[in-house]
């Protein structure tokens, strides 16, 4: 969990991941994509597409998805995207530290991506995730890079996530029940021994 106002939280095990008071609605399962999981320790998955408000900005990429990050790391076109929608609602262009106009002008993120049977679901990321409360203020967690891309909190506090090491998969639902709905999360690794930590590989997990 995180605590209200913080930036830091944890990632813990636990053996009923898929049947408690934070979950709303179904888990949706999608694989992880193997070239990128041979080094055990970053859970990345396919992701369809990634949408900033009504506009696609990308097709296929292929993001990790890490609760120990607290930023979203985007493919070049897509932060680009996302920086003209804000700068043409806010007449600000922003970078990540920068300090967030109002969200309720500011556009959300849609990433879509397949179940185990080829079924489209989509995540939503609404800009008070990507701008959370940090040191009394918002401030816009998101950037880019041509080598990586990650989903890291402002996706997790906004829905609930399940890694699942041994199935090889991440799930996400609705998430319910926080006392904060800006900061307040669970993520569950499953198929880990008790107390066991997910380790991040030195050469980041990226070779094929």
């Amino acid at each position: 969990f995180r605590s209200s106002g913080s930036s830091t939280g944890s990632l813990y095990t636990n053996g009923d991941a898929t049947s408690n008071s934070h979950i709303s609605g179904g888990i949706s399962y999608t694989p992880l994509t193997p070239q990128y999981f041979s080094t055990p320790g970053y859970f990345t998955i396919t992701a369809n597409s990634l949408s900033v408000g009504s506009s696609q900005a990308i097709g296929t990429f292929y993001p990790i998805v890490d609760s120990g990050t607290n930023s979203l790391v985007l493919p070049s076109a897509a932060f680009t995207a996302l920086q003209n929608q804000i700068q043409s609602a806010t007449g600000q262009q922003l970078s990540i530290g920068s300090s967030c106009p109002s969200v309720s002008s500011m556009p959300t993120v849609y990433v879509k991506a397949s179940d185990s049977y080829g079924s489209e679901f989509t995540l939503s990321i609404p800009a008070d995730k990507y701008c959370p409360v940090m040191n009394g203020g918002r401030t816009f967690m998101a950037s880019a890079s041509s080598q990586f891309h990650i989903l890291g909190t402002p996706l997790l506090n906004q829905h609930y996530g399940v890694f699942d090491k041994s199935g090889q998969r991440v799930g996400f639902a609705g998430l319910t029940g926080c006392s904060s709905s800006y900061i307040n999360t669970e993520n569950i690794v499953v198929g880990a021994k008790e107390g066991e930590s997910i380790q991040e590989p030195a050469d980041g997990g990226l070779s094929k």
